[in-house]
């Protein structure tokens, strides 16, 4: 008996080791959301605009994925639906694909990705095929993928395999993970409420050549491997934020139908505080936009951890005026779709050519892209 005592004393002090008063063996990131004035200066050193080229062949509705890549910028707009190749001086080069039956034509695209070893382009259908493309545009294959209903994003993980996010009930796992040459299933991963998982429809992001998937309601952040999921760092926001028992609430409804018309019923009056439309980081910071509203009510607040010393910017627009929506976020700089409402106070920032630029935008013209440099 003493020996079994003895034991038991020994397992509660090796894991109280492990996590000393609770700690977390992953970095929790404790920040205020209190909006504080937060000067463009205080992260970035310089912008620069990027128009992009407006003309018959090219004529975005709106942007829901920009990838740069050698040069260029790729760019999705699911609304037409189509992807357009740029210069990183917005010149517009060229279309991939369109709408339609025939070879490399689709009904709908959701989603894409770059498979940089390879130098191919995946076009994602909600419908279970990829359409693959060369990086100038020219169809190679179309790829039926395993049967799930409504796939809705896809990344690049690493040179032999991709992820895959889909729409399914929580006794389903809604990531796959396939391995690229065979199109065969590695591993799966997440059991989840699906009206929870529908808040972030671009789960995925990559750092230092590893990836994470996020969602919109809670608060870790997860690293995903081809064997593993693992979380790798958590917010927290603090008695505003988003608890497990704020949460429960929803879970109890068990309609489906009623538990997201709650949801998004108390999304947009405030009662619940805000989901987190898109995460990131580099080495200097952790990023999270949290949309708090709906429809033309909402509003973004962007969330700048710095992982030197812990400090967090936090604010809907800087003070000088300029609201953020990172498109792209890289070591050197972010790239956002800027609001031309927005453009006075770009004016002491931008070169006088380039402020007349944003000036004379009219809603025909093509978005207008703006590059923050990181200070370092």
């Amino acid at each position: 008996m003493n020996k079994v005592i003895l034991l038991i004393i020994g397992m509660i002090l090796f894991y109280s080791c492990l996590e000393p008063d609770g700690k977390k063996d992953y970095p929790v990131l404790k920040v205020s959301l209190e909006s504080t004035a937060v000067s463009l200066d205080s992260v970035f050193s310089h912008l620069e605009l990027i128009p992009l080229e407006t003309n018959d062949s090219c004529l975005l509705i709106g942007i829901d994925k920009l990838i740069c890549f050698e040069e260029r910028f790729y760019v999705l707009d699911v609304q037409r639906p189509a992807l357009y190749i740029f210069s990183k001086s917005g010149n517009f080069i060229q279309q991939i694909s369109r709408k339609g039956n025939g070879p490399g034509e689709y009904n709908m695209i959701y989603d894409f990705y770059i498979d940089e070893n390879e130098r191919k382009i995946g076009l994602l259908s909600p419908y279970g095929y990829l359409l693959i493309y060369d990086l100038n545009g020219v169809f190679l294959e179309k790829r039926g993928l395993p049967v799930k209903p409504n796939y809705y994003s896809i990344s690049d993980m690493d040179a032999k395999t991709i992820a895959l996010r889909s729409c399914v009930d929580k006794s389903e796992k809604g990531i796959t993970v396939l391995e690229k040459d065979s199109f065969s299933i590695i591993n799966t991963f997440w059991n989840n409420d699906r009206i929870f998982d529908m808040g972030n429809m671009k789960p995925f992001y990559r750092y230092r050549g590893e990836l994470y998937f996020t969602t919109a309601y809670q608060n870790i952040v997860y690293k995903l491997k081809q064997d593993s999921i693992t979380p790798a760092y958590q917010w927290d926001f603090g008695k505003g934020g988003i608890h497990e028992s704020l949460l429960q609430k929803y879970l109890d409804i068990e309609n489906d139908s009623e538990r997201n018309n709650r949801l998004l019923n108390d999304l947009s009056d405030g009662t619940f505080p805000f989901l987190m439309n898109s995460h990131n980081q580099n080495d200097m910071y952790y990023y999270v936009s949290l949309q708090k509203g709906l429809g033309n009510k909402r509003k973004y607040i962007n969330v700048f951890y710095r992982k030197a010393d812990g400090k967090s910017f936090v604010f809907e627009k800087t003070s000088e005026g300029m609201s953020l929506h990172p498109l792209t976020f890289t070591e050197d700089y972010i790239i956002s779709a800027i609001n031309v409402n927005e453009c006075d106070s770009f004016k002491n920032y931008l070169s006088t050519e380039d402020y007349s630029i944003l000036k004379s935008y009219t809603s025909e013209d093509n978005i207008i892209l703006v590059r923050f440099d990181f200070r370092k």
